[in-house]
This record gives C-alpha cells, structure tokens and sequence, in this order.
C-alpha cells in the first residue's frame, strides 16, 4: 500500500495534512490530520486513515457469507471517505451568515482546522477551480496568496462563506472586488424585497447598523455582515 502525504495548511500552532492510501493506483481513502508538527499532523491523519481502512475490512469480511448483501455493504465501506466529502459539503450549503457570525463572535474557535480545509476543498472543486483560482480568489477576499498564509479563524470561515456564494462555472478572470460587492449588493436586495421593507425603514436600518449612507461604502465583509443581518430579519 502507498501512502502520499500533501500538506494543507501551516501556520505558526498547527499543521494540517492530507494523507491518502492507494494500492495498484487505485485511491483506497483519505483523512486529515492535525498537529504542531508535519510529523504529528501525518501520524494523526494515518491513525483515521488505518482506522477507516480496518472498518472496511471487517465489513468485507463479515459479509462475505451473504452475497446478497455484498454488493452494497462494500461499497457502502469503500466509498466512506466519499460519502464523507458529500455529506461535509450538505453541512457547508447549511451553514449561513448568521452561524458564520455567531462562531466568531462567541469566540468558538476550534483547535482543529481540518473540517474548513475540507469545505475550501469542496468549494474549489464544485467551481471547477483550480489552486491557481483559489489563491487568486484568497488575494482578492482576504489578502492572503495561499491557504498556509491563513491566521484567523475569522478569515477562513469569511472565505468559505463567499466560496459558498460563488456559482459553479464562474470565471476567476471576472471576479474582482467591485464585482463581489455588487453580488452581495444584490443578495442584500433580493433579501430587502423578501421582508417588504419600506425605502424609508430599509435606509434607516442600515444607516444605524452601519454609519453609512451606502452600502457601496462598505467593504465585502461588511457587506456580508449585512447580509447575514437581513437574513436573521427575515427569519425573526
């Protein structure tokens, strides 16, 4: 069995990689893992991967005597690492604005940092974008030129949050500040036209939250803020 390793995400406290088993180039399963060190960040992610790999076993093993069912507990054992992906990239589309604003503002920073890495990973690959996009996309959102330059857990949620905001197919050659403001602009106008707000109430309230008068004042993260507010209006 080969084992690769391909690190994720370094900064000053954690290490984060990916370790991935294959045998006869065929992709067995994968995990991440963490630590303060490349070392202990590749014995954490292969003691999950082994682990995985072990249940897969025992599975095949104890169906072996059923035929019947053979089929589907294989594949069901095998595809574990997919499944996982798929399920994580549900948990992304759930997780809205507010949530993204409540972790950071109760300060409910995780240790770990895996679980994020994953979801840039989904994102990425669900906008057919390759890492060239996505350090571009990282330059453009929150002024890093890769993920292993990411300090904050505020950024890292405040990327995922506008990867998730990005449609499938759209080009990096088109994406620039003006044009992130102006699709969250938007959103903040499809939400205000949901809540039936007057132009009076609508202007009101975003002048006292924000100390503005428009909202091609703010930056992108203030602009995301806004529309993390309209969406718990909306939902109250």
């Amino acid at each position: 069995m080969q084992i690769n390793s391909e690190l994720c995400h370094v900064d000053d406290e954690k290490i984060i990689v990916r370790i991935t088993a294959l045998e006869n180039q065929i992709q067995l399963g994968s995990a991440l893992g963490q630590g303060s060190n490349v070392h202990e960040a590749e014995e954490s992610a292969i003691q999950q991967l082994l682990t995985r790999l072990k249940e897969y076993q025992k599975i095949q093993s104890s169906i072996n005597s059923n035929e019947a069912e053979k089929s589907l507990s294989v594949q069901n054992s095998y595809t574990k690492e997919i499944e996982f992906r798929k399920s994580t990239k549900e948990d992304s589309k759930s997780i809205k604005s507010d949530n993204y604003l409540d972790i950071v503002d109760d300060k409910k920073v995780p240790n770990d940092w895996s679980e994020e890495i994953s979801k840039i990973d989904i994102e990425i690959e669900r906008l057919g974008w390759n890492k060239e996009d996505e350090n571009e996309f990282m330059k453009i959102t929150i002024g890093q030129s890769n993920r292993n330059r990411i300090k904050s857990y505020e950024d890292i949620l405040f990327f995922i949050e506008l990867l998730q905001k990005m449609k499938k197919g759209e080009d990096m050659k088109n994406i620039n500040i003006n044009y992130l403001k102006e699709k969250l602009i938007s959103e903040s106008n499809d939400i205000l036209r949901s809540l039936n707000w007057s132009n009076e109430t609508a202007r009101e309230y975003f002048v006292d939250k924000f100390k503005v008068n428009s909202r091609s004042e703010l930056g992108i993260y203030e602009l995301l803020k806004f529309v993390s507010m309209l969406g718990k209006e909306l939902k109250s």
